[in-house]
């Protein structure tokens, strides 16, 4: 929304180029592609079925682990198959880990961008406070002379005093609309 206050307001914003614009609308629209994929990535069928299929195999491994053994071929060695168990648990945890990783790196990279906009934005609004001020100071200013001109008649005061107010509204909007 800023960046379309700043195009309409071409001549307030001098000190931004169109060039610098123009990357501010891609980082824009860029961090927002983004986005839209990570929370498309967390919707997605297959991320939900992998989530639940990690879920029953750890309920499945607690309740072997839970179940009493007897004699069967894998008590035969229980040592190895418990370290074949720990090894195939561990890999699917480096797997999971690996893609938050990823995921997580990615998110860092957007939340920076979009540090970095929020500050150029907060620039600009300070820029425009600064004009606004800038433009309540002549408007007061005006109002003192218009004040001390109009001091003779109260007819020809009030007169004045309306077009002056019709004037000021019509700048308004000129300069909100403009």
């Amino acid at each position: 929304m800023t960046i379309q206050a700043v195009e309409k307001k071409r001549e307030s914003f001098s000190s931004i180029t169109n060039d610098e614009l123009q990357n501010r609308k891609a980082f824009v629209a860029e961090t927002t592609t983004i986005v839209n994929g990570y929370r498309q990535l967390l919707n997605d069928p297959a991320t939900k079925a992998k989530k639940e299929e990690d879920k029953r195999e750890a309920e499945a491994l607690r309740a072997r682990r839970d179940e009493p053994t007897f004699s069967t071929a894998e008590n035969d060695d229980p040592l190895k198959a418990r370290t074949e168990q720990q090894q195939e648990l561990e890999e699917k945890q480096d797997l999971a880990l690996d893609n938050m990783q990823t995921v997580l790196e990615r998110l860092g990279v957007a939340a920076d961008a979009i540090d970095l906009e929020m500050g150029e934005q907060k620039e600009l609004i300070a820029e425009m406070r600064d004009e606004i001020d800038v433009g309540k100071e002549r408007m007061g200013a005006t109002m003192k002379k218009l004040h001390k001109l109009l001091g003779t008649s109260s007819n020809s005061k009030l007169c004045c005093l309306l077009v002056m107010f019709l004037m000021v509204i019509i700048l308004l909007a000129i300069a909100i609309l403009g």
